[in-house]
């Protein structure tokens, strides 16, 4: 059973079908959140001479790789979960 925290509930009709995205998951109850706050808990921001080139395994820059890429997709409020790439 998936209980889904929400923002805000609004009136059926409000979206467009295709325009909401909750991939492989059935809802079965929605609870409107109190003060619902999104926070960032920790802001790291390091310059690109910072980072070092040298990667612990081989396929690590490949990987890197790909998740800049799908960084660049993500927008305002947006998150996911590469689970593939999570060691």
């Amino acid at each position: 059973m998936i209980n889904l925290k929400v923002e805000e509930i609004v009136d059926i009709g409000s979206f467009a079908p295709e325009d909401i995205h909750i991939p492989k998951i059935y809802v079965h109850r929605l609870i409107k959140g109190e003060k619902y706050e999104k926070r960032i808990e920790r802001l790291s921001i390091r310059k690109e001479e910072d980072i070092k080139a040298t990667s612990a395994k081989p396929g690590d820059n490949v990987r890197e790789r790909i998740i800049k890429r799908a960084a660049l997709e993500f927008e305002d409020g947006m998150y996911g979960i590469l689970y593939s790439f999570c060691s």
